[in-house]
């Protein structure tokens, strides 16, 4: 029997402040492997970065953003300076959007729902 695909209520879009502040904590833990050279396709860097570009539309090119979020995590003193020179570097490209409701287009969670 063939399983059919069935659409989800919620569609998750995660805040790149949230990912920005995971990437970071994940720099911290893989620092020897970026050192050395390794592909980051093999490190737990990937995944971040892929929601980080899909999160950014035209950002396509996850080795150009690894340079310079790699780039700001050697030069930034702490995780909020971080996060911050991320969000920057990402710009408006980014969807602010966190979570999007089936018949409430648009409309952001209540907090309370966390």
């Amino acid at each position: 029997m063939k399983k059919e695909w069935i659409k989800p209520e919620i569609r998750f879009i995660t805040e790149p402040d949230i990912v920005l502040g995971c990437l970071y904590e994940v720099y911290g833990q893989e620092k020897q492997a970026v050192l050395s050279g390794k592909n980051i396709r093999h490190t737990m860097i990937f995944p971040f970065l892929r929601m980080l570009a899909n999160s950014a539309g035209s950002m396509k090119d996850l080795q150009t953003l690894h340079r310079e979020l790699w780039k700001n995590y050697q030069e930034m003193p702490g995780k909020e300076a971080f996060v911050q020179k991320g969000e920057e570097l990402l710009g408006k490209e980014v969807n602010r959007n966190v979570w999007l409701y089936e018949g409430t287009q648009g409309e952001k969670a209540d907090a309370s729902f966390y």
